[in-house]
């Protein structure tokens, strides 16, 4: 029997055996822990992050997005979330602001028909064949405006050059003639065989030299405009044809700019095909 209140009985408001803390088994009057006592997290507190969650990255606190990222739309896309086409400036615009290009034909994408059903020649045909490049080329005869493609221009340059070899072939015969016939001449001889041979041999020669200058003469212009058109389609401006003037090193340069891959973002308003088809 004891008298007064026992310091170990926590129905009396005493300390239980081991301790008052949170862990004692002891609650203070009115559910409050003791003070400094750490309290134990609620589940479902406001503020408190749901069991096992983490914060998304570059998140502010309170579930805010990063500072200046609220309602933009990425770089590039179109209203509504959409992405605008590929080589097609956002909204319709144009590299650095300027006016945007008529020419809407881009490498993988579908070509623009005319009305008889054949690409427009305004607009650069991607994927061309070799009679579709042949005949393009032709038709755009001194047509320096508008863009051409890789296929366009290489596959025009292989007929070119299949043309040309042919068109040669009496300048070869005639050439290979006259050597032949120089190396069996003999000039103390009484006979005029070796030298009338000679002689039909030169002018064989000079019929294919006048073949094959005419024939050079007649592609000289659309072989400068659909290389201007495929510096264009490269993001260059045909003015590059001047390198020309500069002998030997000049045409070696121009040639490594026909080989650089088609450049969309690079059009310019100035360089399109406005006389249609």
């Amino acid at each position: 029997m004891t008298y007064g209140n026992s310091p170990t009985d926590p129905s009396q408001g005493g300390a239980g055996p081991y301790g008052s803390g949170p862990y004692s088994g002891s609650t203070p009057q009115g559910g409050q822990q003791p003070y400094g006592s750490p309290q134990p997290p609620t589940y479902g507190a406001p503020g408190q992050q749901p069991y096992g969650s983490q914060p998304q990255y570059g998140a502010q606190p309170g579930g805010q997005a990063p500072y200046g990222s609220q309602g933009q739309q990425p770089y590039g896309a179109a209203p509504g979330g959409q992405q605008a086409p590929y080589g097609q400036q956002p909204y319709g615009g144009a590299p650095y602001g300027g006016a945007p290009s008529s020419t809407t034909v881009v490498p993988g994408g579908p070509p623009a028909l005319g009305p008889d059903g054949e690409p427009m020649l305004s607009q650069p045909l991607y994927g061309a064949t070799i009679m579709q490049a042949t005949k393009r080329f032709f038709k755009k005869y001194a047509r320096f405006s508008g863009y051409a493609s890789l296929s366009e221009y290489w596959w025009s340059t292989l007929a070119l050059s299949i043309i040309s070899l042919v068109l040669s072939i009496p300048l070869m015969i005639g050439y290979i003639g006259m050597i032949a016939s120089a190396a069996t001449y003999d000039p103390y001889s009484t006979s005029s065989a070796a030298g009338a041979g000679m002689g039909i041999m030169g002018v064989i020669a000079i019929i294919g030299v006048i073949i094959v200058g005419l024939f050079s003469l007649a592609i000289l212009v659309p072989t400068l405009a659909i290389q201007a058109r495929r510096l264009h389609d490269a993001g260059f401006s045909a003015l590059f044809l001047l390198l020309y003037l500069i002998p030997y090193v000049g045409s070696l340069v121009v040639l490594v700019f026909m080989f650089l891959p088609t450049k969309v973002e690079a059009r310019k308003p100035e360089w399109d095909d406005v006389k249609g088809d």
